[in-house]
């Protein structure tokens, strides 16, 4: 059955896992009359559990999942800035926040990670400040549950927009956790590993909701090094408690991700590449950069 939210489905326990995926590869089609009745013989059970429970909790209860993304007009109106730091996300988020609502849409916003909530978030703050060491002296399985846990708490929040039929604007997702973790392994094979068990575990152990489009914003490299070099403030930098950020302090490893994050988009449909260098090799204009988005946006049919 697809879940009213949209942004994923999800398959009752007294489902074997073949017939779930069926269900959830032909739109929620059901074939036998059997199955029909035990859809809904649970169904209301499961919409109860489905405003208490977060997927997680679902899961150790017996219920199965089976992920798919949908195309639909209406689904998965949750959108993510991705790139490098110092690469212009909360610019475009800033822009796109505004047009949409100038068009009478309701959106909501949140940046990842929430180094401001207890537990993960708190964790991750001492991290980037380097109390737990240096990028190589941290084994990135480790921070990866970190951030997932993070996205894992928030995404009860995140449903309930997406339910209200707000569009959902994300700064940084479970793209930023792969990029930046696999960024850290240099076999590829390796790489390819930790990325399916990031992938596995928030969206199917953790179940957060699935974005309708990553945006990447392919910043030149002289943007991303002039950025990093002139040093970085504001209010959502206060997590440091003035140190610096691990993650900004080698363009070497700024480089590394940006390669992940490319290679990662050649093989997900659901991954929109926005080059932002102009034929100067500068940086584009950002209202240049938030049309270019909008534009991918409006051709996926995506709103």
């Amino acid at each position: 059955m697809c879940c009213p939210l949209g942004a994923f489905v999800v398959i009752y326990k007294s489902l074997n896992h073949k017939v779930a995926q069926r269900l959830a590869q032909s739109g929620t089609k059901v074939s036998t009359k059997d199955t029909k009745k035990q859809v809904c013989r649970v169904r209301g059970e499961f919409m109860n559990l489905l405003t208490t429970f977060n997927g997680h909790t679902l899961s150790s209860l017996g219920w199965r999942y089976y992920f798919c993304a949908t195309r639909k007009k209406g689904y998965m109106k949750l959108f993510v800035i991705e790139g490098v730091d110092g690469s212009g996300k909360s610019t475009q988020l800033n822009l796109l926040r505004e047009f949409f609502t100038r068009e009478g849409y309701d959106c909501e916003y949140l940046h990842f990670p929430r180094t401001e909530t207890p537990y993960f978030g708190e964790l991750i703050a001492r991290f980037l400040r380097g109390e737990f060491g240096s990028l190589e002296q941290v084994d990135p399985y480790l921070v990866a549950m970190l951030y997932a846990g993070d996205r894992m708490d928030a995404s009860r929040e995140i449903n309930a927009w997406l339910e209200a039929g707000k569009i959902v604007f994300l700064d940084r997702y479970t793209w930023s956790n792969i990029a930046y973790q696999c960024a850290k392994l240099d076999d590829e094979k390796e790489q390819d590993k930790l990325m399916q068990w990031i992938l596995k575990l928030e969206f199917s152990h953790f179940a957060i909701p699935r974005p309708g489009l990553n945006i990447f914003l392919d910043v030149p490299g002289s943007f991303t090094e002039q950025k990093l070099s002139a040093g970085r403030h504001g209010d959502g930098r206060s997590y440091l408690n003035g140190s610096s950020d691990i993650h900004e302090g080698s363009l070497r490893f700024q480089k590394k991700v940006r390669d992940i994050y490319l290679r990662v988009a050649q093989h997900d449909e659901t991954t929109a590449v926005i080059n932002c260098t102009g034929r100067d090799g500068n940086m584009l204009p950002p209202e240049t950069i938030s049309g270019m988005i909008l534009k991918s946006i409006k051709d996926r049919k995506l709103i």
